[in-house]
């Protein structure tokens, strides 16, 4: 990674020096303390003379410095700790690739998905109720216009914070982690039957690998399409802390391409609910618990 990464650096300058856009047109014009790092040649060119490098560089550039930026804290001591976590056998080499889920897509789950895992209008019912009355809407979504002033002390409003989908193929994993929301859905898209290429092993291509894994509590989770997989990532409200129990990995993909949808949730609830002590089993809709 590291050696393609230097590749692109270092091609940049020499794409910025032959452009003619800049008043240097030779390694040398840039300082001695810079030129031993492909890295640093990089950056000192975008800094002095950033019309000479191509926005597409640019972007690749950046991307390429987050990737390493994140490399080298999962190789610092607390990082080495964390993938020690992974219930995985090998050690992790890769990422799945990450694309931002379309809009239409993200509302269809939310119709489809997210009002019918989460409590809804519908079957929200307070259990510290002994006549277990009906309690008020819930709330999915950003638009929170047209609410009504009564309804707003006991209001459960879901917000999604991220949408996007990941691909994981032959040789990619996630590292240990702890999502920065409250509730996660993940829906499991492609569990490799039709992506498999000949290197697996199994006469009938399918995914081998690639579970939702939970190392604190010793939990994997199998791909299985057209199902979805919902976890809180926050000590229930109105505490909301991280919880770290919830810490999860996507596991090593050996055979095959998974492909997940995930939706990360963010929860608001009113005064009145809060003073409750919600727990977040009373978030899953009752048809699920049934």
């Amino acid at each position: 990674a590291e050696q393609e990464e230097d590749s692109h650096f270092a091609s940049s300058v020499d794409r910025a020096l032959a452009s003619g856009s800049a008043d240097i047109t030779t390694r040398q014009s840039i300082p001695a303390q810079y030129q031993n790092s492909p890295l640093e040649c990089f950056l000192w060119v975008i800094t002095n003379h950033p019309t000479a490098v191509s926005q597409d560089d640019i972007v690749l550039g950046a991307n390429y410095i987050k990737r390493r930026e994140a490399r080298q804290k999962w190789e610092s001591e607390g990082g080495r700790q964390l993938l020690d976590l992974s219930m995985d056998d090998e050690p992790f080499e890769k990422a799945g690739r990450r694309y931002e889920l379309p809009r239409e897509i993200r509302d269809m789950l939310v119709e489809r998905v997210v009002k019918k895992v989460l409590i809804d209008s519908d079957d929200m019912v307070d259990s510290d109720d002994d006549d277990d009355e009906e309690e008020e809407d819930t709330y999915v979504g950003n638009d929170v216009e047209g609410v009504e002033t009564g309804k707003e002390a006991a209001r459960i409003r879901w917000t999604v914070q991220d949408a996007t989908v990941v691909v994981y193929k032959e040789g990619e994993s996630q590292v240990p982690h702890v999502d920065p929301c409250d509730a996660t859905l993940l829906v499991y898209l492609d569990d490799g039957r039709r992506s498999a290429k000949s290197t697996c092993s199994t006469a009938t291509p399918s995914l081998d690998g690639g579970d939702t894994c939970f190392p604190m509590i010793g939990c994997r989770v199998p791909v299985d399409v057209g199902k979805v997989l919902v976890f809180f990532s926050s000590t229930s409200p109105p505490e909301g802390g991280l919880d770290v129990m919830s810490l999860h990995h996507g596991g090593r993909v050996q055979c095959g391409t998974k492909v997940v949808a995930q939706l990360m949730l963010g929860i608001d609830v009113g005064e009145e609910r809060r003073q409750k002590n919600t727990s977040w089993f009373k978030m899953i809709s009752v048809a699920l618990k049934q």
